[in-house]
C-alpha cells in the first residue's frame, strides 16, 4: 500500500540556500534506493515536503528528517494511505517559490498553530490543487 506525509518545518538559522544541491542529491540517492518519490519547496525559511511510498519507508524518511538538525519546528499537515503518487519517477522534486505567493500564504497558514488544530477540507483542497500544480510543472534536477 502506497502511503504520503506532507510536512513542513522551519529551516534552522544557519541554513544556506547553496548547501541545496548537497542535500538534493543526498536526499535523491536515499530515497531512489528506498522507492520513494516526493517534493521539496523551500520559501522564505520553510520547507514543505511531500514524502511517498509504502508507510515503512515513508515514516523511516520522516524519522531521519526529524532528527536533522537542518529542520525545526516540524508539523505533519497529512499522513494517509493513497492510491497513487502524485510524483511518480521524482526521487525528490525540487522548487524554489519565491516569499509573498500562494505556496508562501499556504505555509504560513499551516505554521499557525490554531489554523493546523483547525484543519478543515477547504485546507486540504487548496494544499492537493498547490501538489497537483506542482505535479504538473515542468522541474529539473538542478537546485
Amino acid at each position: 500500500m502506497l502511503y504520503r506525509i506532507v510536512y513542513i518545518s522551519t529551516a534552522a538559522a544557519n541554513f544556506q540556500l547553496r548547501s541545496m544541491p548537497k542535500l538534493l542529491k543526498d536526499a535523491r540517492d536515499r530515497n531512489f534506493k528506498s522507492a520513494l518519490s516526493g517534493l521539496l519547496i523551500f520559501v522564505d525559511g520553510s520547507f514543505m515536503q511531500v514524502l511517498e511510498g509504502t508507510q515503512e519507508n515513508v515514516q523511516d524518511c520522516y524519522g531521519r528528517i526529524t532528527r536533522d538538525p537542518r529542520h525545526s519546528n516540524l508539523q505533519v499537515i497529512f499522513s494517509e494511505p493513497i492510491r497513487r503518487r502524485a510524483f511518480p519517477g521524482w526521487s525528490m522534486a525540487w522548487h524554489n517559490c519565491p516569499p509573498g505567493g500562494e505556496v508562501t500564504g499556504l505555509i504560513r497558514s499551516f505554521q499557525d498553530q490554531d489554523s493546523l488544530e483547525k484543519l478543515t477540507i477547504c485546507n486540504a483542497v487548496d494544499l492537493e490543487e498547490v501538489l497537483n500544480a506542482f505535479a504538473r510543472s515542468k522541474f529539473t534536477d538542478a537546485a
